[in-house]
């Protein structure tokens, strides 16, 4: 897991470089699903810390979340905390935050209030199972 973080720090680190005029910066976080606090408490940053590597280098244009991104209320809270509350987010909807009672209600509760860095578009999928 650690190497896997490193790796997502040290890309994260390229990626947000700054951009000239011509070109856009912007990071990819997904995953953070349990990571949002440190039950232990020993001083660990989790997703934390990767708001602060993103601040420290440049957070880029937007983030994007590719599923698993919940508690999505916590993350947001993050996101505020670290980026600002108008900073852009855009969340993919996972299988976790279907899956999740409280997750849903949350992200259709957001995305009409996150009006003033974007337009909305949102598109919510059943899962459809096949059979033969």
């Amino acid at each position: 897991m650690r190497v896997g973080l490193l790796a997502a720090f040290v890309l994260l680190a390229r990626a947000a470089a700054a951009p000239s005029d011509s070109e856009l910066s912007f990071v990819v976080a997904g995953d953070m699903r349990s990571f949002t606090e440190n039950a232990k408490a020993d001083g660990r940053k989790f997703f934390d810390g990767a708001c602060v590597a993103m601040k420290r280098v440049g957070p880029g244009a937007f983030l994007i979340s590719p599923g698993d991104a919940d508690p999505p209320a916590a993350v947001r809270a993050i996101i505020d905390r670290h980026l600002g509350p108008k900073f852009p987010w855009y969340l993919v909807v996972g299988n976790h935050e279907v899956e999740n009672a409280a997750a849903m209600p949350w992200v259709r509760d957001w995305l009409p209030r996150r009006s003033g860095w974007g337009g909305i578009h949102a598109e919510e999928n059943r899962r459809v199972e096949l059979g033969g």
